[in-house]
């Protein structure tokens, strides 16, 4: 469960007032389909669309990384920054709820 997320936009703005509706070439190897790359039409892109939500990746995930070509790029090297984006907290209300962190 996320505390305050907001479902009823997540995936909702799916037309072309909010979205640019772009799409990929037929893929072969997922029996020629299209498959939808959803971007919005404001700042933050797709992440407006999706409720801009940040979510971070398995450990395993940026070892992974690390071990095809990055060594920097392991979760260890990474979760000081991840721990930055953790901190941010508004000054003031935005919205009509206001919850300090």
């Amino acid at each position: 469960m996320i505390p305050r997320y907001y479902v009823g936009a997540s995936g909702a703005y799916t037309g072309a007032k909010y979205n640019w509706n772009d799409s990929t070439v037929p893929q072969v190897n997922l029996g020629n389909r299209e498959i939808a790359f959803t971007q919005g039409k404001l700042i933050g892109g797709g992440s407006g669309l999706n409720a801009m939500v940040y979510d971070r990746g398995r450990a395993a995930d940026y070892d992974a990384w690390a071990e095809i070509g990055n060594p920097d790029w392991t979760f260890d090297s990474l979760l000081p920054y991840f721990k930055k984006v953790g901190i941010w907290a508004l000054s003031e209300p935005l919205g009509l709820l206001f919850i300090p962190p």
